[in-house]
């Protein structure tokens, strides 16, 4: 909904987001083992370079 409004109300404006969920960091260290694998089959968890290259490619289109 905001995006549609930002783009009729600024035309030339380009809203481009990455959502990666998870990423493995060291945070992840906290967590159970059993909840990352049931995070892990329902998306996969990205690690920082994977990240990185979404946010380029994103920047690219």
């Amino acid at each position: 909904m905001i995006k549609i409004v930002l783009l009729a109300k600024y035309n030339w404006l380009k809203v481009r987001i990455v959502t990666p969920g998870f990423t493995k960091t060291p945070k992840l260290d906290v967590f159970d083992p059993r909840y990352l694998e049931m995070i892990q089959a329902q998306n996969k968890i990205l690690t920082p370079e994977e990240v990185t290259r979404l946010i380029k490619e994103k920047m690219k289109s």
